[in-house]
């Protein structure tokens, strides 16, 4: 019984791996609007930028810290003033590419996607342009 048990929740699993997969595939199908963009900004730390108002280079030791222990860092665009989530190439992690920039003011190359409202860079090259700066968004 337990054996019959084992194989059942293996062709689930398996099945559901199937459907991720089907979902996953189809998602170009929802409207994602991609076009490769120039951009200057900073990549912030969402979580103490939106409780804290924390950012610019005395919040970089803390940024860092709070990548490694999984939240997603974001980058800051110094033209609309808007925030983007930063997707990795595939299924890696999106702070690989930007931790050593924690806020640091740079210029990115990248995939921009807009779908559904949501908005999304995902960065080929990144270069620092400088430290990066304590951003009030009543400027």
């Amino acid at each position: 019984m337990k054996k019959y048990f084992t194989v059942a929740l293996a062709l689930l699993a398996l099945s559901g791996l199937s459907i991720a997969g089907d979902n996953h595939e189809g998602a170009r199908e929802i409207g994602n609007q991609a076009q490769t963009v120039t951009l200057t900004g900073q990549i912030i730390d969402p979580v103490c930028f939106l409780e804290h108002g924390a950012s610019g280079p005395d919040h970089r030791t803390c940024a860092q810290a709070c990548a490694k222990m999984g939240i997603n860092l974001v980058f800051f665009n110094d033209q609309d003033r808007q925030i983007y989530n930063i997707i990795p190439t595939g299924h890696a992690d999106p702070n690989d590419k930007v931790i050593d920039f924690a806020e640091k003011h740079v210029e990115i190359v990248g995939t921009l996607h807009q779908t559904a409202g949501y908005q999304a860079i995902e960065i080929q090259t990144i270069k620092e342009l400088g430290e990066g700066q304590k951003i009030t968004l009543n400027e």
